[in-house]
């Protein structure tokens, strides 16, 4: 893998923890969430493997249907079932890395999304 430090033109030695809140805009436009698995397992390993980081993975918040128009794709109408396979998934999985805070729970607001 590629540092990220190299992409994003920030110095990853600098840091011991990594907080990882990825996948929403993904889950505007896609119809399955294995692709963005593949790249947060990416994420996790290379700075759990490679840099001995702490990695926290964060769910994604609930969008209810506020995001399916924006995806010019049209995937946005699966957006809450993607939402619901990834958070499932970065809350059971924790292979990777260290803590899984479900952020999503704590926002739902208990509305019908």
């Amino acid at each position: 893998l590629e540092s990220p430090a190299t992409i994003l033109g920030f110095d990853i030695e600098e840091y011991d923890t990594l907080l990882v809140m990825s996948g929403l805009n993904d889950g505007l436009c896609s119809k399955d969430a294995s692709a963005t698995i593949g790249y947060l397992e990416e994420i996790y390993d290379y700075a759990k493997i490679t840099e001995g980081m702490n990695v926290i993975a964060v769910t994604i918040h609930p969008s209810g249907h506020f995001y399916e128009s924006a995806c010019s794709s049209g995937g946005g109408d699966n957006s809450v079932e993607f939402t619901s396979e990834l958070n499932n998934w970065i809350m059971n999985k924790q292979e990777n890395f260290d803590v899984a805070v479900d952020i999503n729970s704590s926002l739902e607001d208990g509305q019908e999304h």
